[in-house]
């Protein structure tokens, strides 16, 4: 992944990245779970927590290895997991590159000529790491009056998610699939 990257592969890789429920699956396929020593049984750990321990494995090779190639022990440490080569064969497909975020603000954007403005209304459940999410309602800025408009029926309806990012992620689904059938009109 050497290859100079433009600003749209930038915003994937960071995505993809930082994405818990891809580290979680990262982290279960090491075996991460059964290391863990956390109030919570092992069974019900959430995969925030096993993707927060991955990422500070990430971290501590970042940090254990001399400065002129923590980067290169990084990605070492990812290529034997293989999830440097899922991550090039991601950056390379043509369709649907960007996560369903980007996708939205881009069609948004282009249609609009602004970003953007979202506003959702969470419900939360549970507490520390085991706190899951929910989106009840979503709302988006009309550029033209300044008022917020619900996008109706937008929400995660009865599913829950270990992070407000995943629950948002869930709502772009559906906002996305929302504007196109209104021909991305607000009103």
């Amino acid at each position: 992944m050497s290859e100079s990257l433009d600003e749209g592969k930038m915003t994937f890789l960071k995505a993809e990245l930082e994405n818990n429920k891809r580290l979680a699956d990262y982290g279960e396929e090491i075996g991460l779970r059964i290391y863990i020593k956390a109030s919570e049984k092992k069974e019900s750990l959430s995969k925030k927590v096993i993707a927060d321990v991955f990422e500070a494995i990430c971290g501590a090779i970042y940090r254990d290895s001399k400065e002129s190639i923590r980067i290169k022990e990084v990605k070492k440490f990812l290529h034997k997991l293989g999830i440097s080569e899922w991550i090039k064969t991601e950056m390379l497909r043509t369709k649907d590159f960007l996560p369903i975020r980007n996708q939205f603000e881009n069609k948004f954007r282009e249609k609009h000529r602004c970003n953007p403005e979202i506003d959702f209304v969470y419900t939360s459940s549970g507490e520390g790491h085991q706190t899951r999410w929910k989106i009840e309602k979503c709302s988006i800025k009309d550029s033209q009056t300044g008022e917020y408009v619900e996008l109706k029926g937008i929400k995660n309806g009865g599913k829950w998610f270990s992070s407000k990012q995943d629950a948002e992620t869930d709502a772009f689904v559906q906002a996305y699939q929302y504007m196109e059938q209104k021909g991305w009109d607000i009103t």
